[in-house]
């Protein structure tokens, strides 16, 4: 606004006023209730409850991994860094794992790993919003939001996986402990209540908003 480039009403409208700027403030008051009425929490231990989990190690690793992934592309990479890893060390502490165990390590970076993945999954959150927008804008191409998404899910879900194989079967670190583990020893899953099945349902309904454009004819008046 000092410079010669433009008013100050006219940066302010090309800033804040961007469809960009607005749909990143609605998805970031959705991610906070998501958070705050402890949804994150319950995808977290559903993932790592499922009785398939039991006696294999890799596979709980790996719903442990995925859960991370859904719970960052759903809110925010830190926050799910921070909320995964608080669950892990407990897990750990649980199954007598130290700090400095190669299984530990693994999980830890795995962590960090799936969130980053996570991060880019859904189009409309803030990153990829902003990177998709400067495209969009640079190039002329509108991105299909549903074709974007089957692309970057495979995509991480076979990093995911490969990360896991890498782990068991050329780092291979002692999982004795987690096999022998009672999958009770993860807590037991509670219903959600009446706020938690709104909020969840209000989630869904806004995801599904933002994919049905790419799906239905534009013809179409709805």
């Amino acid at each position: 606004g000092l410079s010669e480039y433009s008013n100050m009403s006219n940066v302010l409208t090309m800033s804040i006023g961007n469809d960009i700027v607005v749909q990143i403030i609605f998805i970031m008051a959705l991610v906070g209730a998501l958070e705050y009425w402890g949804i994150t929490n319950h995808i977290a231990q559903w993932f790592i409850t499922r009785k398939m989990n039991q006696g294999r190690p890799w596979i709980f690793s790996f719903m442990f991994i995925l859960a991370t992934y859904t719970l960052a592309a759903l809110t925010n990479a830190m926050t799910t860094i921070v909320l995964a890893w608080s669950i892990l060390y407990d897990i750990l502490e649980k199954l007598n794992y130290k700090k400095g165990d190669k299984y530990s390590v693994i999980m830890v970076v795995g962590v960090i790993y799936a969130s980053c993945l996570g991060l880019a999954a859904l189009p409309f959150k803030s990153v990829p919003l902003i990177i998709l927008g400067a495209f969009q804008k640079a190039s002329g191409l509108q991105v299909d939001y549903l074709q974007y998404m089957a692309l970057v899910i495979s995509i991480s879900l076979i990093c995911l996986t490969i990360y896991i194989l890498i782990a068991a079967f050329v780092i291979k670190p002692d999982v004795t402990l987690l096999e022998n583990a009672d999958i009770e020893i993860f807590g037991k899953l509670e219903k959600l209540n009446n706020q938690q099945k709104i909020v969840s349902a209000v989630m869904v309904v806004c995801i599904l908003a933002m994919l049905v454009p790419s799906i239905l004819p534009k013809t179409l008046g709805l």
